[in-house]
């Protein structure tokens, strides 16, 4: 999320306090899909408390994913674990998952900056199929999360 991301910045003022230009963060563009691997970059500025605004920076972003598997859940093959359909949907889909039920998982919807938008079930499954709800969202690309024994899925959708 953005919020994540100034985390990562550094700000001083002769004046001003850190946190204080931390409050005035403004972000110009930010293409951080926290869910495809690539570089990406988010671009910020600050002002501090006279009203002076800092030259823009940029923050660049590195995403690889590199998960370690475990034993168990190993014989479903992957892309089998999870379904999201429809695919594209008017904001009411069904993730339908395939795991052993006394297996603990947690299942969340994303949106594209990495903010969780719905948790879909967290602990021991309670059923098969979830119908999730986002037609009160905005239209775009959204994704899917499943971590399932140190294992993470995740699958896209798109709503419009």
């Amino acid at each position: 999320s953005q919020v994540a991301l100034v985390d990562y910045l550094k700000m001083s003022d002769n004046y001003d306090a850190p946190s204080d230009l931390f409050n005035n963060v403004s972000v110009l563009s930010n293409d951080v899909n926290v869910y495809e691997e690539g570089f990406y970059a988010a671009v910020f500025t600050t002002m501090d408390n006279s009203g002076n605004v800092s030259a823009p920076f940029t923050l660049y972003v590195h995403v690889d994913r590199a998960f370690e598997s475990t034993s168990g859940i190993d014989d479903i093959n992957a892309d089998n674990l999870m379904t999201v359909y429809p695919n594209p949907s008017t904001g009411v889909f069904n993730v339908k998952l395939n795991v052993p039920a006394n297996e603990n998982v947690q299942v969340s919807v994303y949106d594209m900056v990495g903010n969780q938008v719905v948790e879909v079930v967290n602990g021991s499954l309670q059923q098969d199929t979830y119908t999730i709800d986002l037609s009160h969202a905005s239209s775009g690309v959204y994704y899917v999360r499943m971590m399932v024994q140190g294992k993470v899925l995740n699958k896209k959708i798109t709503i419009h």
